[in-house]
């Protein structure tokens, strides 16, 4: 594989440009300080980069030749290796440290991103104060552990969103024990621009977090009415964001987070939070998981793709 300098499209520097032989039609620009690959596939979805760097075990190169004549080509030859690869966001995301209940050290498979979501109610339990505290102890701990941080915030999940909010007068049904609140109510929509500001500017651009989930919107942040049953469906689909303010949240994210990669899942309006950069959509991912009944066990993955323009 040949490498020629150009221009970087984002960093403003100096990058590598990859060209593939004539029957591979992908091309990737890859920082001059990495050589790693810039595209990575995450459980929670396709996730494009402008850089990153090597990570624990990433495959390493060796120059095969240097012409003197043309000294902006490098041909270089991958080497083979036998370890898990560790390129930065390759492989699985570590759900919530194993969601208590992870696999025995041995079945663990290595992860380089910690995945976590939060409800609106835990990073926002009074108006205006903010846990910054429960997500710094998250990065400190997926550190440790060799991790970057993913995360996602849920309107709608184990009672979110916060009372303060509803008692503001935004209406909501209740769905079992969560609440479904009214997504179009202006209030409901100020407060959760005043949220994704106030993280955006705390951790937007920061290397310590490798993707925002855009969610907070509908049942467990995942852009649908699926909790919602019987004679609530309807109350719920009321609730849910109109055409025009679904395409109002996405452009909160990407005010609130410039400079960090964001994914949305398939139920959200992905052609359009397509066409404000590059974001990565999913429309399933597979687990892992582990009981003292059944052992190891999967699910399967199902129509993962990317998106980019």
């Amino acid at each position: 594989m040949s490498f020629a300098r150009s221009p970087h499209p984002s960093a403003g520097k100096q990058g590598l440009s990859y060209r593939r032989p004539e029957r591979e039609t992908l091309t990737l620009k890859l920082s001059a300080r990495t050589h790693a690959l810039a595209v990575i596939l995450l459980a929670a979805g396709a996730v494009f980069f402008p850089t990153c760097s090597l990570g624990r075990g990433a495959i390493s190169g060796v120059p095969e030749k240097h012409d003197p004549a043309s000294p902006a080509t490098v041909t270089v030859r991958p080497l083979e290796i036998d370890e898990v690869l560790y390129n930065p966001g390759m492989g699985f995301a570590d759900f919530h440290f194993g969601s208590g209940n992870p696999p025995p050290p041995g079945e663990y498979p290595p992860q380089t991103v910690a995945y976590v979501r939060w409800t609106w109610d835990e990073l926002e339990p009074a108006e205006g104060q903010y846990n910054f505290d429960l997500v710094d102890n998250v990065i400190r701990e997926a550190g440790k552990r060799g991790e970057t941080l993913a995360f996602r915030i849920m309107s709608v999940y184990k009672g979110s969103p916060p009372k303060w909010l509803l008692d503001k007068g935004v209406d909501s049904v209740a769905i079992g024990g969560d609440l479904f609140p009214d997504h179009n109510n202006p209030v409901f929509f100020d407060y959760h621009e005043r949220l994704l500001r106030a993280f955006g500017e705390r951790y937007a651009g920061k290397p310590e977090i490798d993707h925002v989930d855009i969610g907070s919107v509908g049942c467990w942040g995942e852009w649908n009415t699926a909790c919602c049953g019987g004679s609530k469906k309807e109350i719920c689909r009321r609730f849910f964001p109109t055409k025009e303010n679904k395409l109002r949240i996405a452009d909160l994210y990407f005010r609130s987070f410039p400079g960090t990669p964001l994914v949305m899942l398939d139920g959200g309006p992905v052609e359009y939070a397509v066409s404000r950069g590059p974001v990565g959509a999913v429309t399933a991912s597979g687990t892992m998981g582990h009981s003292a009944r059944t052992g190891t066990t999967w699910t399967t993955s199902t129509s993962q793709r990317p998106e980019t323009r």
